[in-house]
Parts: C-alpha cells; sequence; structure tokens
C-alpha cells in the first residue's frame, strides 16, 4: 500500500448496519435489544430495510409469515436519519449504541469510543488503540478487508504472531498486550494514528477509501507494513494456508478515545 494519492470517500449509506450484530460482550445482541416503557416499545432490528427492489416481496412475505412484527412495523412512526458510516468511523447499530449508552466524541469519530470498551480495565486518561489482526485480499476494485472476526486466530497464533511483530513494534516505540486470541491492545506514540473506522465498518470495504495517505497516518502505515513483512511467510500461515485458511497478513486499527464508562437510560 504506497503513499501518494487521496482516499476516495465511499458513498454514504444512511441504512448501512454493518455486517454483524456488534462486538459480542459489549452491546447487548440484536435479539434482546428491546426495551419497554408502559407507554413504547422499542426494537432493535439491524439490515431490515433492504434493496428497494427486493423490499416489496419481503414486505409481502413478513406479513404472512410474523404478522405481530408487521403490526408493529405499520404502527410505527418513521422519522429518517441520516448516516455516513465514514464520518461516524463505525457501523450504524455500533453508533447507536454508543450514542445511547452516553459516548459522546470529544475530538474524533464515534467508532473511537468502541475500543475502550473491547480493552476491559484500560488506564484511566491513557487513549485505548486496539489493533485487530486481519486478512487483507486484493478485489476488483483494490485491497479489501475481511471481516477479523471470520478468521478464527487461535491463541497459539496469536501468540506467534505477536512475538515476531514484537521487534518492529518495538523499533517504533510501542507497547503491546494481547487482549485475546484476535486483538491486542497498542500503546502508541502520540502522532503515530488517528480513528478510521471499526473492523464492522471498513469490513468489506476498499481499504483506499479507510487507509488514510496523509503525513499523520504515514507513522502507522510504516509500522503495519514493517510487521506485513514479517508476517510473510511464516510458520503460522504456512500453517494456515496449508489447511486452506486465509494468512493473517494485516494489523487494523481503531480507537484512540480515552476509557469511559457507559450510561445506559434507565440502568439499561
Amino acid at each position: 500500500m504506497a503513499e501518494g494519492g487521496g482516499p476516495h470517500r465511499p458513498r454514504a449509506n444512511p441504512y448501512n448496519t454493518g455486517r454483524r450484530p456488534g462486538p459480542r460482550g459489549v452491546f447487548p445482541e440484536p435479539s434482546r435489544a428491546v426495551t419497554a416503557t408502559p407507554s413504547s416499545l422499542t426494537l432493535l432490528l439491524p439490515g431490515l430495510l433492504t434493496d428497494a427492489r427486493i423490499a416489496p416481496e419481503l414486505a409481502r412475505q413478513l406479513a404472512e409469515s410474523a404478522p405481530t412484527l408487521a403490526a408493529w412495523l405499520a404502527a410505527a412512526q418513521p422519522a429518517e436519519e441520516a448516516f455516513d458510516p465514514f464520518d461516524a468511523g463505525c457501523t450504524a447499530l455500533e453508533f447507536w449504541w454508543l450514542r445511547r449508552a452516553g459516548y459522546r466524541p470529544h475530538d474524533g469519530k464515534y467508532g473511537a469510543g468502541l475500543a475502550p470498551l473491547l480493552a476491559g480495565d484500560p488506564a484511566p486518561g491513557e487513549p485505548v488503540w486496539l489493533a485487530e489482526l486481519a486478512h487483507v485480499q486484493i478485489g476488483r476494485d483494490g485491497p479489501v478487508l475481511t471481516d477479523p472476526a471470520d478468521l478464527g486466530t487461535t491463541q497459539a497464533e496469536s501468540e506467534a504472531l505477536l512475538a515476531a511483530a514484537q521487534p518492529a513494534l518495538e523499533g517504533h516505540g510501542a507497547g503491546v498486550a494481547a487482549i485475546d486470541a484476535r486483538r491486542w491492545r497498542l500503546r502508541l506514540p502520540a502522532g503515530t494514528a488517528h480513528h478510521t473506522g471499526t473492523p464492522g465498518a471498513v469490513a468489506g470495504a476498499v481499504l483506499d477509501a479507510w487507509w488514510p495517505r496523509t503525513l499523520e497516518a504515514r507513522p502507522w502505515r510504516k509500522l503495519a507494513n514493517e510487521i506485513q513483512m514479517e508476517w510473510h511467510g511464516s510458520s503460522v500461515n504456512q500453517a494456515r494456508e496449508a489447511h486452506g485458511r486465509p494468512p493473517v497478513n494485516a494489523l487494523w486499527l481503531h480507537g484512540g478515545a480515552a476509557p469511559w464508562h457507559p450510561a445506559w437510560p434507565d440502568g439499561r
């Protein structure tokens, strides 16, 4: 991923809810995302709004297979809210939960607030950066990030990849601690990087639109490229490819917000 040129801004999709329901263990699963008062009911239905070409047929099938849900939807008061995943740096679902939990970005994108929740119990005041073990493949329009949750990295693989990346990280003054088999926490020198998007928002998209080619982003791009070269041909990736699994050939960085504590409305 060479320097030069500017990123192409992805077209805004007001109905984009991302590829996954949301980070497990941080926000409730959509099936449980129901809140109610004596006079109102809130249902969270990611992906409900679909392509207009097939929406009429789906609506007909919904009325036949789920008449109660269809009746609720018919009684709802529609209100449209424009949403741009590039501006928010997260999926629409992540944005909804972050805003509902009381997160307000002081400087940057909403999606930066997800990392402190995934990191567990980070030290107060420190910006929280997370690096997700990832696979980048070359698509028709350029490099594409596959969903890190689909890689299925094991703890042993993660430890071996961390050991291989350690010299490059230390050479750039970065500290690292593993959170789980697919995610590390990085402590980066000031000015090394900034949040562009959560893995859920970026997965499946051409990276040229999300990976900035600015001078400010160059330190992280350089470090990420060095790690990528260390992993190329590693025993971990050789074994993965021998078993028909995609290699781990990238780190996707996101976050940068200070730790914060969710404040759910009505305690939920």
